[in-house]
Protein backbone atom coordinates (compact mmCIF):
# COMPACT_ATOMS: atom_id res chain seq x y z
CA UNK A 1 0.00 0.00 0.00
CA UNK A 2 1.25 3.65 -0.50
CA UNK A 3 1.29 6.18 1.80
CA UNK A 4 -1.84 7.88 0.34
CA UNK A 5 -4.25 4.43 1.53
CA UNK A 6 -3.28 5.08 4.39
CA UNK A 7 -5.29 8.71 4.60
CA UNK A 8 -7.87 7.28 2.77
CA UNK A 9 -8.24 4.30 4.92
CA UNK A 10 -8.27 7.61 8.19
CA UNK A 11 -10.66 9.60 6.47
CA UNK A 12 -13.04 6.20 5.67
CA UNK A 13 -13.28 5.59 8.79
CA UNK A 14 -14.21 8.80 9.78
CA UNK A 15 -16.89 8.49 7.37
CA UNK A 16 -18.35 5.47 8.59
CA UNK A 17 -18.71 6.92 12.13
CA UNK A 18 -20.48 9.99 10.57
CA UNK A 19 -23.30 7.82 9.29
CA UNK A 20 -23.28 5.23 11.89
CA UNK A 21 -23.51 8.07 14.45
CA UNK A 22 -26.65 9.93 12.73
CA UNK A 23 -29.36 11.55 14.59
CA UNK A 24 -32.28 9.55 14.22
CA UNK A 25 -34.83 11.57 16.78
CA UNK A 26 -37.99 12.15 15.34
CA UNK A 27 -37.16 15.88 16.55
CA UNK A 28 -35.35 16.69 13.54
CA UNK A 29 -38.73 16.76 12.13
CA UNK A 30 -40.33 19.44 14.16
CA UNK A 31 -38.04 22.32 14.11
CA UNK A 32 -40.66 24.99 12.82
CA UNK A 33 -38.68 25.91 9.64
CA UNK A 34 -38.21 22.25 8.57
CA UNK A 35 -42.47 21.92 8.98
CA UNK A 36 -42.97 24.54 6.58
CA UNK A 37 -40.60 23.65 4.09
CA UNK A 38 -42.19 19.96 4.12
CA UNK A 39 -45.61 21.06 4.22
CA UNK A 40 -44.42 23.70 1.23
CA UNK A 41 -43.37 20.93 -0.45
CA UNK A 42 -46.14 18.73 -0.33
CA UNK A 43 -48.31 21.95 -1.63
CA UNK A 44 -46.37 22.43 -4.71
CA UNK A 45 -45.88 18.66 -5.79
CA UNK A 46 -43.46 20.11 -9.26
CA UNK A 47 -40.10 18.82 -8.08
CA UNK A 48 -37.92 20.79 -10.68
CA UNK A 49 -40.06 23.91 -10.34
CA UNK A 50 -37.77 25.03 -7.41
CA UNK A 51 -35.08 25.75 -10.30
CA UNK A 52 -37.60 28.89 -11.60
CA UNK A 53 -38.58 30.22 -8.14
CA UNK A 54 -38.44 30.63 -4.64
CA UNK A 55 -37.57 27.48 -2.15
CA UNK A 56 -40.88 26.68 0.23
CA UNK A 57 -40.21 28.77 2.83
CA UNK A 58 -40.80 31.81 0.20
CA UNK A 59 -38.05 34.24 2.01
CA UNK A 60 -36.31 35.26 -1.24
CA UNK A 61 -33.63 32.34 -1.19
CA UNK A 62 -32.90 30.39 -4.60
CA UNK A 63 -32.03 26.76 -3.10
CA UNK A 64 -33.33 24.22 -5.81
CA UNK A 65 -31.17 21.59 -5.06
CA UNK A 66 -31.87 21.81 -1.02
CA UNK A 67 -35.73 21.51 -1.73
CA UNK A 68 -34.66 18.70 -4.29
CA UNK A 69 -33.16 16.81 -1.36
CA UNK A 70 -36.19 17.78 1.50
CA UNK A 71 -38.53 16.42 -1.86
CA UNK A 72 -36.12 12.90 -2.25
CA UNK A 73 -36.19 12.65 1.47
CA UNK A 74 -39.93 12.71 1.84
CA UNK A 75 -40.97 11.18 -1.32
CA UNK A 76 -38.21 8.39 0.15
CA UNK A 77 -38.96 8.55 3.98
CA UNK A 78 -42.30 10.23 4.43
CA UNK A 79 -42.08 11.45 8.30
CA UNK A 80 -39.46 9.60 8.87
CA UNK A 81 -36.84 11.76 10.51
CA UNK A 82 -34.54 8.38 10.73
CA UNK A 83 -34.09 8.96 6.74
CA UNK A 84 -33.46 12.39 6.92
CA UNK A 85 -31.00 12.00 9.14
CA UNK A 86 -29.38 9.42 7.01
CA UNK A 87 -29.14 11.94 4.33
CA UNK A 88 -27.69 14.66 6.05
CA UNK A 89 -25.09 11.65 7.62
CA UNK A 90 -24.01 10.80 4.26
CA UNK A 91 -23.65 14.70 2.65
CA UNK A 92 -21.69 15.21 5.56
CA UNK A 93 -19.49 12.08 5.15
CA UNK A 94 -18.92 13.01 1.26
CA UNK A 95 -17.79 16.52 2.49
CA UNK A 96 -15.03 14.46 4.74
CA UNK A 97 -13.83 12.71 1.86
CA UNK A 98 -14.14 15.12 -0.81
CA UNK A 99 -12.30 17.59 1.76
CA UNK A 100 -9.41 15.10 1.70
CA UNK A 101 -9.45 14.72 -1.91
CA UNK A 102 -9.31 18.56 -2.34
CA UNK A 103 -6.16 18.84 0.24
CA UNK A 104 -4.03 15.80 -1.42
CA UNK A 105 -4.78 17.46 -4.53
CA UNK A 106 -3.79 21.18 -3.49
CA UNK A 107 -1.33 20.18 -1.07
CA UNK A 108 0.46 16.62 -1.40
CA UNK A 109 0.95 16.44 1.90
CA UNK A 110 -0.39 13.42 3.29
CA UNK A 111 -0.37 15.10 7.27
CA UNK A 112 -1.82 18.07 6.23
CA UNK A 113 -4.45 16.40 4.43
CA UNK A 114 -5.50 13.69 6.97
CA UNK A 115 -5.32 16.30 9.92
CA UNK A 116 -7.66 18.79 7.86
CA UNK A 117 -10.54 16.31 7.19
CA UNK A 118 -9.86 14.43 10.62
CA UNK A 119 -10.87 17.59 12.24
CA UNK A 120 -13.63 18.04 9.95
CA UNK A 121 -14.96 14.53 10.85
CA UNK A 122 -14.35 15.26 13.94
CA UNK A 123 -16.43 18.44 13.80
CA UNK A 124 -19.15 16.18 12.36
CA UNK A 125 -19.56 13.78 14.89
Amino acid sequence: MNRWTWGWIIIGIFAILIVFSRATSPELLKDSDTILILNGIKARGEPLSWFGSDWPLGNHFYRPVVSLLFEMDLALFGKNAAGFGLTNALLAAMCVLSLFWLLREVTDNLWLSSLGASLFGMWNL
